[in-house]
């Protein structure tokens, strides 16, 4: 009998000696590359592995508190405290840089010109190519106060936006989901 999923190791981390893997150090939002923060020997550094050919297409010291690569561009995102920079790998350059005034708890690309970026208070979109600073869409729901935020998404029109958060609660993990609809700026919990 045949399995109906059959899987097949294209990258191994370990060989390009990364030491941790975690939801803090490593990113992959497509199936495009991998990101990787780590520090070595006391030295961090960033690592970004096209996994289509296999190349490393960037390793270089670079100071965040994390990286998120572009889906299908050249193109690297990092965050230091609250200050955000989008970088061309390709061209050596500054796209976009930016300051938010709340600590963010999670961000990812949602779009190819896009980053959604979540807060303690609010949930900002940040189109890298037109805007100069990321615009409010809505304010995050208190129900995920204490909660760890580990996905953002949207509709492909961007009038649905979904935050979803975990938390231990009796001993298990409990799932809380914000759902925003744009168009009525109402939110359900």
């Amino acid at each position: 009998m045949e399995l109906p999923v059959t899987v097949k190791e294209i990258e191994s981390l370990e060989r390009r000696d990364v030491q941790f893997v975690g939801f803090q150090t490593v990113t992959m939002n497509s199936d495009k590359y991998v990101c990787v923060r780590q520090s070595e020997d006391g030295a961090e550094q960033v690592l970004v592995l096209d996994l289509e050919s296999g190349a490393e297409i960037l390793r270089k010291p670079i100071r965040a508190d994390s990286a998120v690569m572009h889906p299908q561009e050249e193109l690297i995102a990092l965050k230091a405290g609250r200050a955000l920079q989008v970088f061309d790998i390709a061209q050596k350059a500054r796209v976009k840089a930016c300051q938010i005034s709340d600590d963010i708890s999670f961000w990812r690309w949602i779009s190819p010109d896009a980053l959604g970026i979540v807060t303690g208070s609010a949930v900002y979109h940040w189109d890298v190519r037109r805007q100069a600073v990321p615009e409010r869409v809505f304010a995050r729901h208190r129900g995920l106060d204490g909660t760890q935020i580990i996905n953002y998404r949207t509709s492909k029109d961007m009038q649905w936006c979904a935050v979803l958060g975990v938390s231990a609660e009796h001993g298990r993990i409990s799932g809380s989901i914000q759902l925003h609809s744009r168009e009525k700026d109402v939110s359900q919990f």
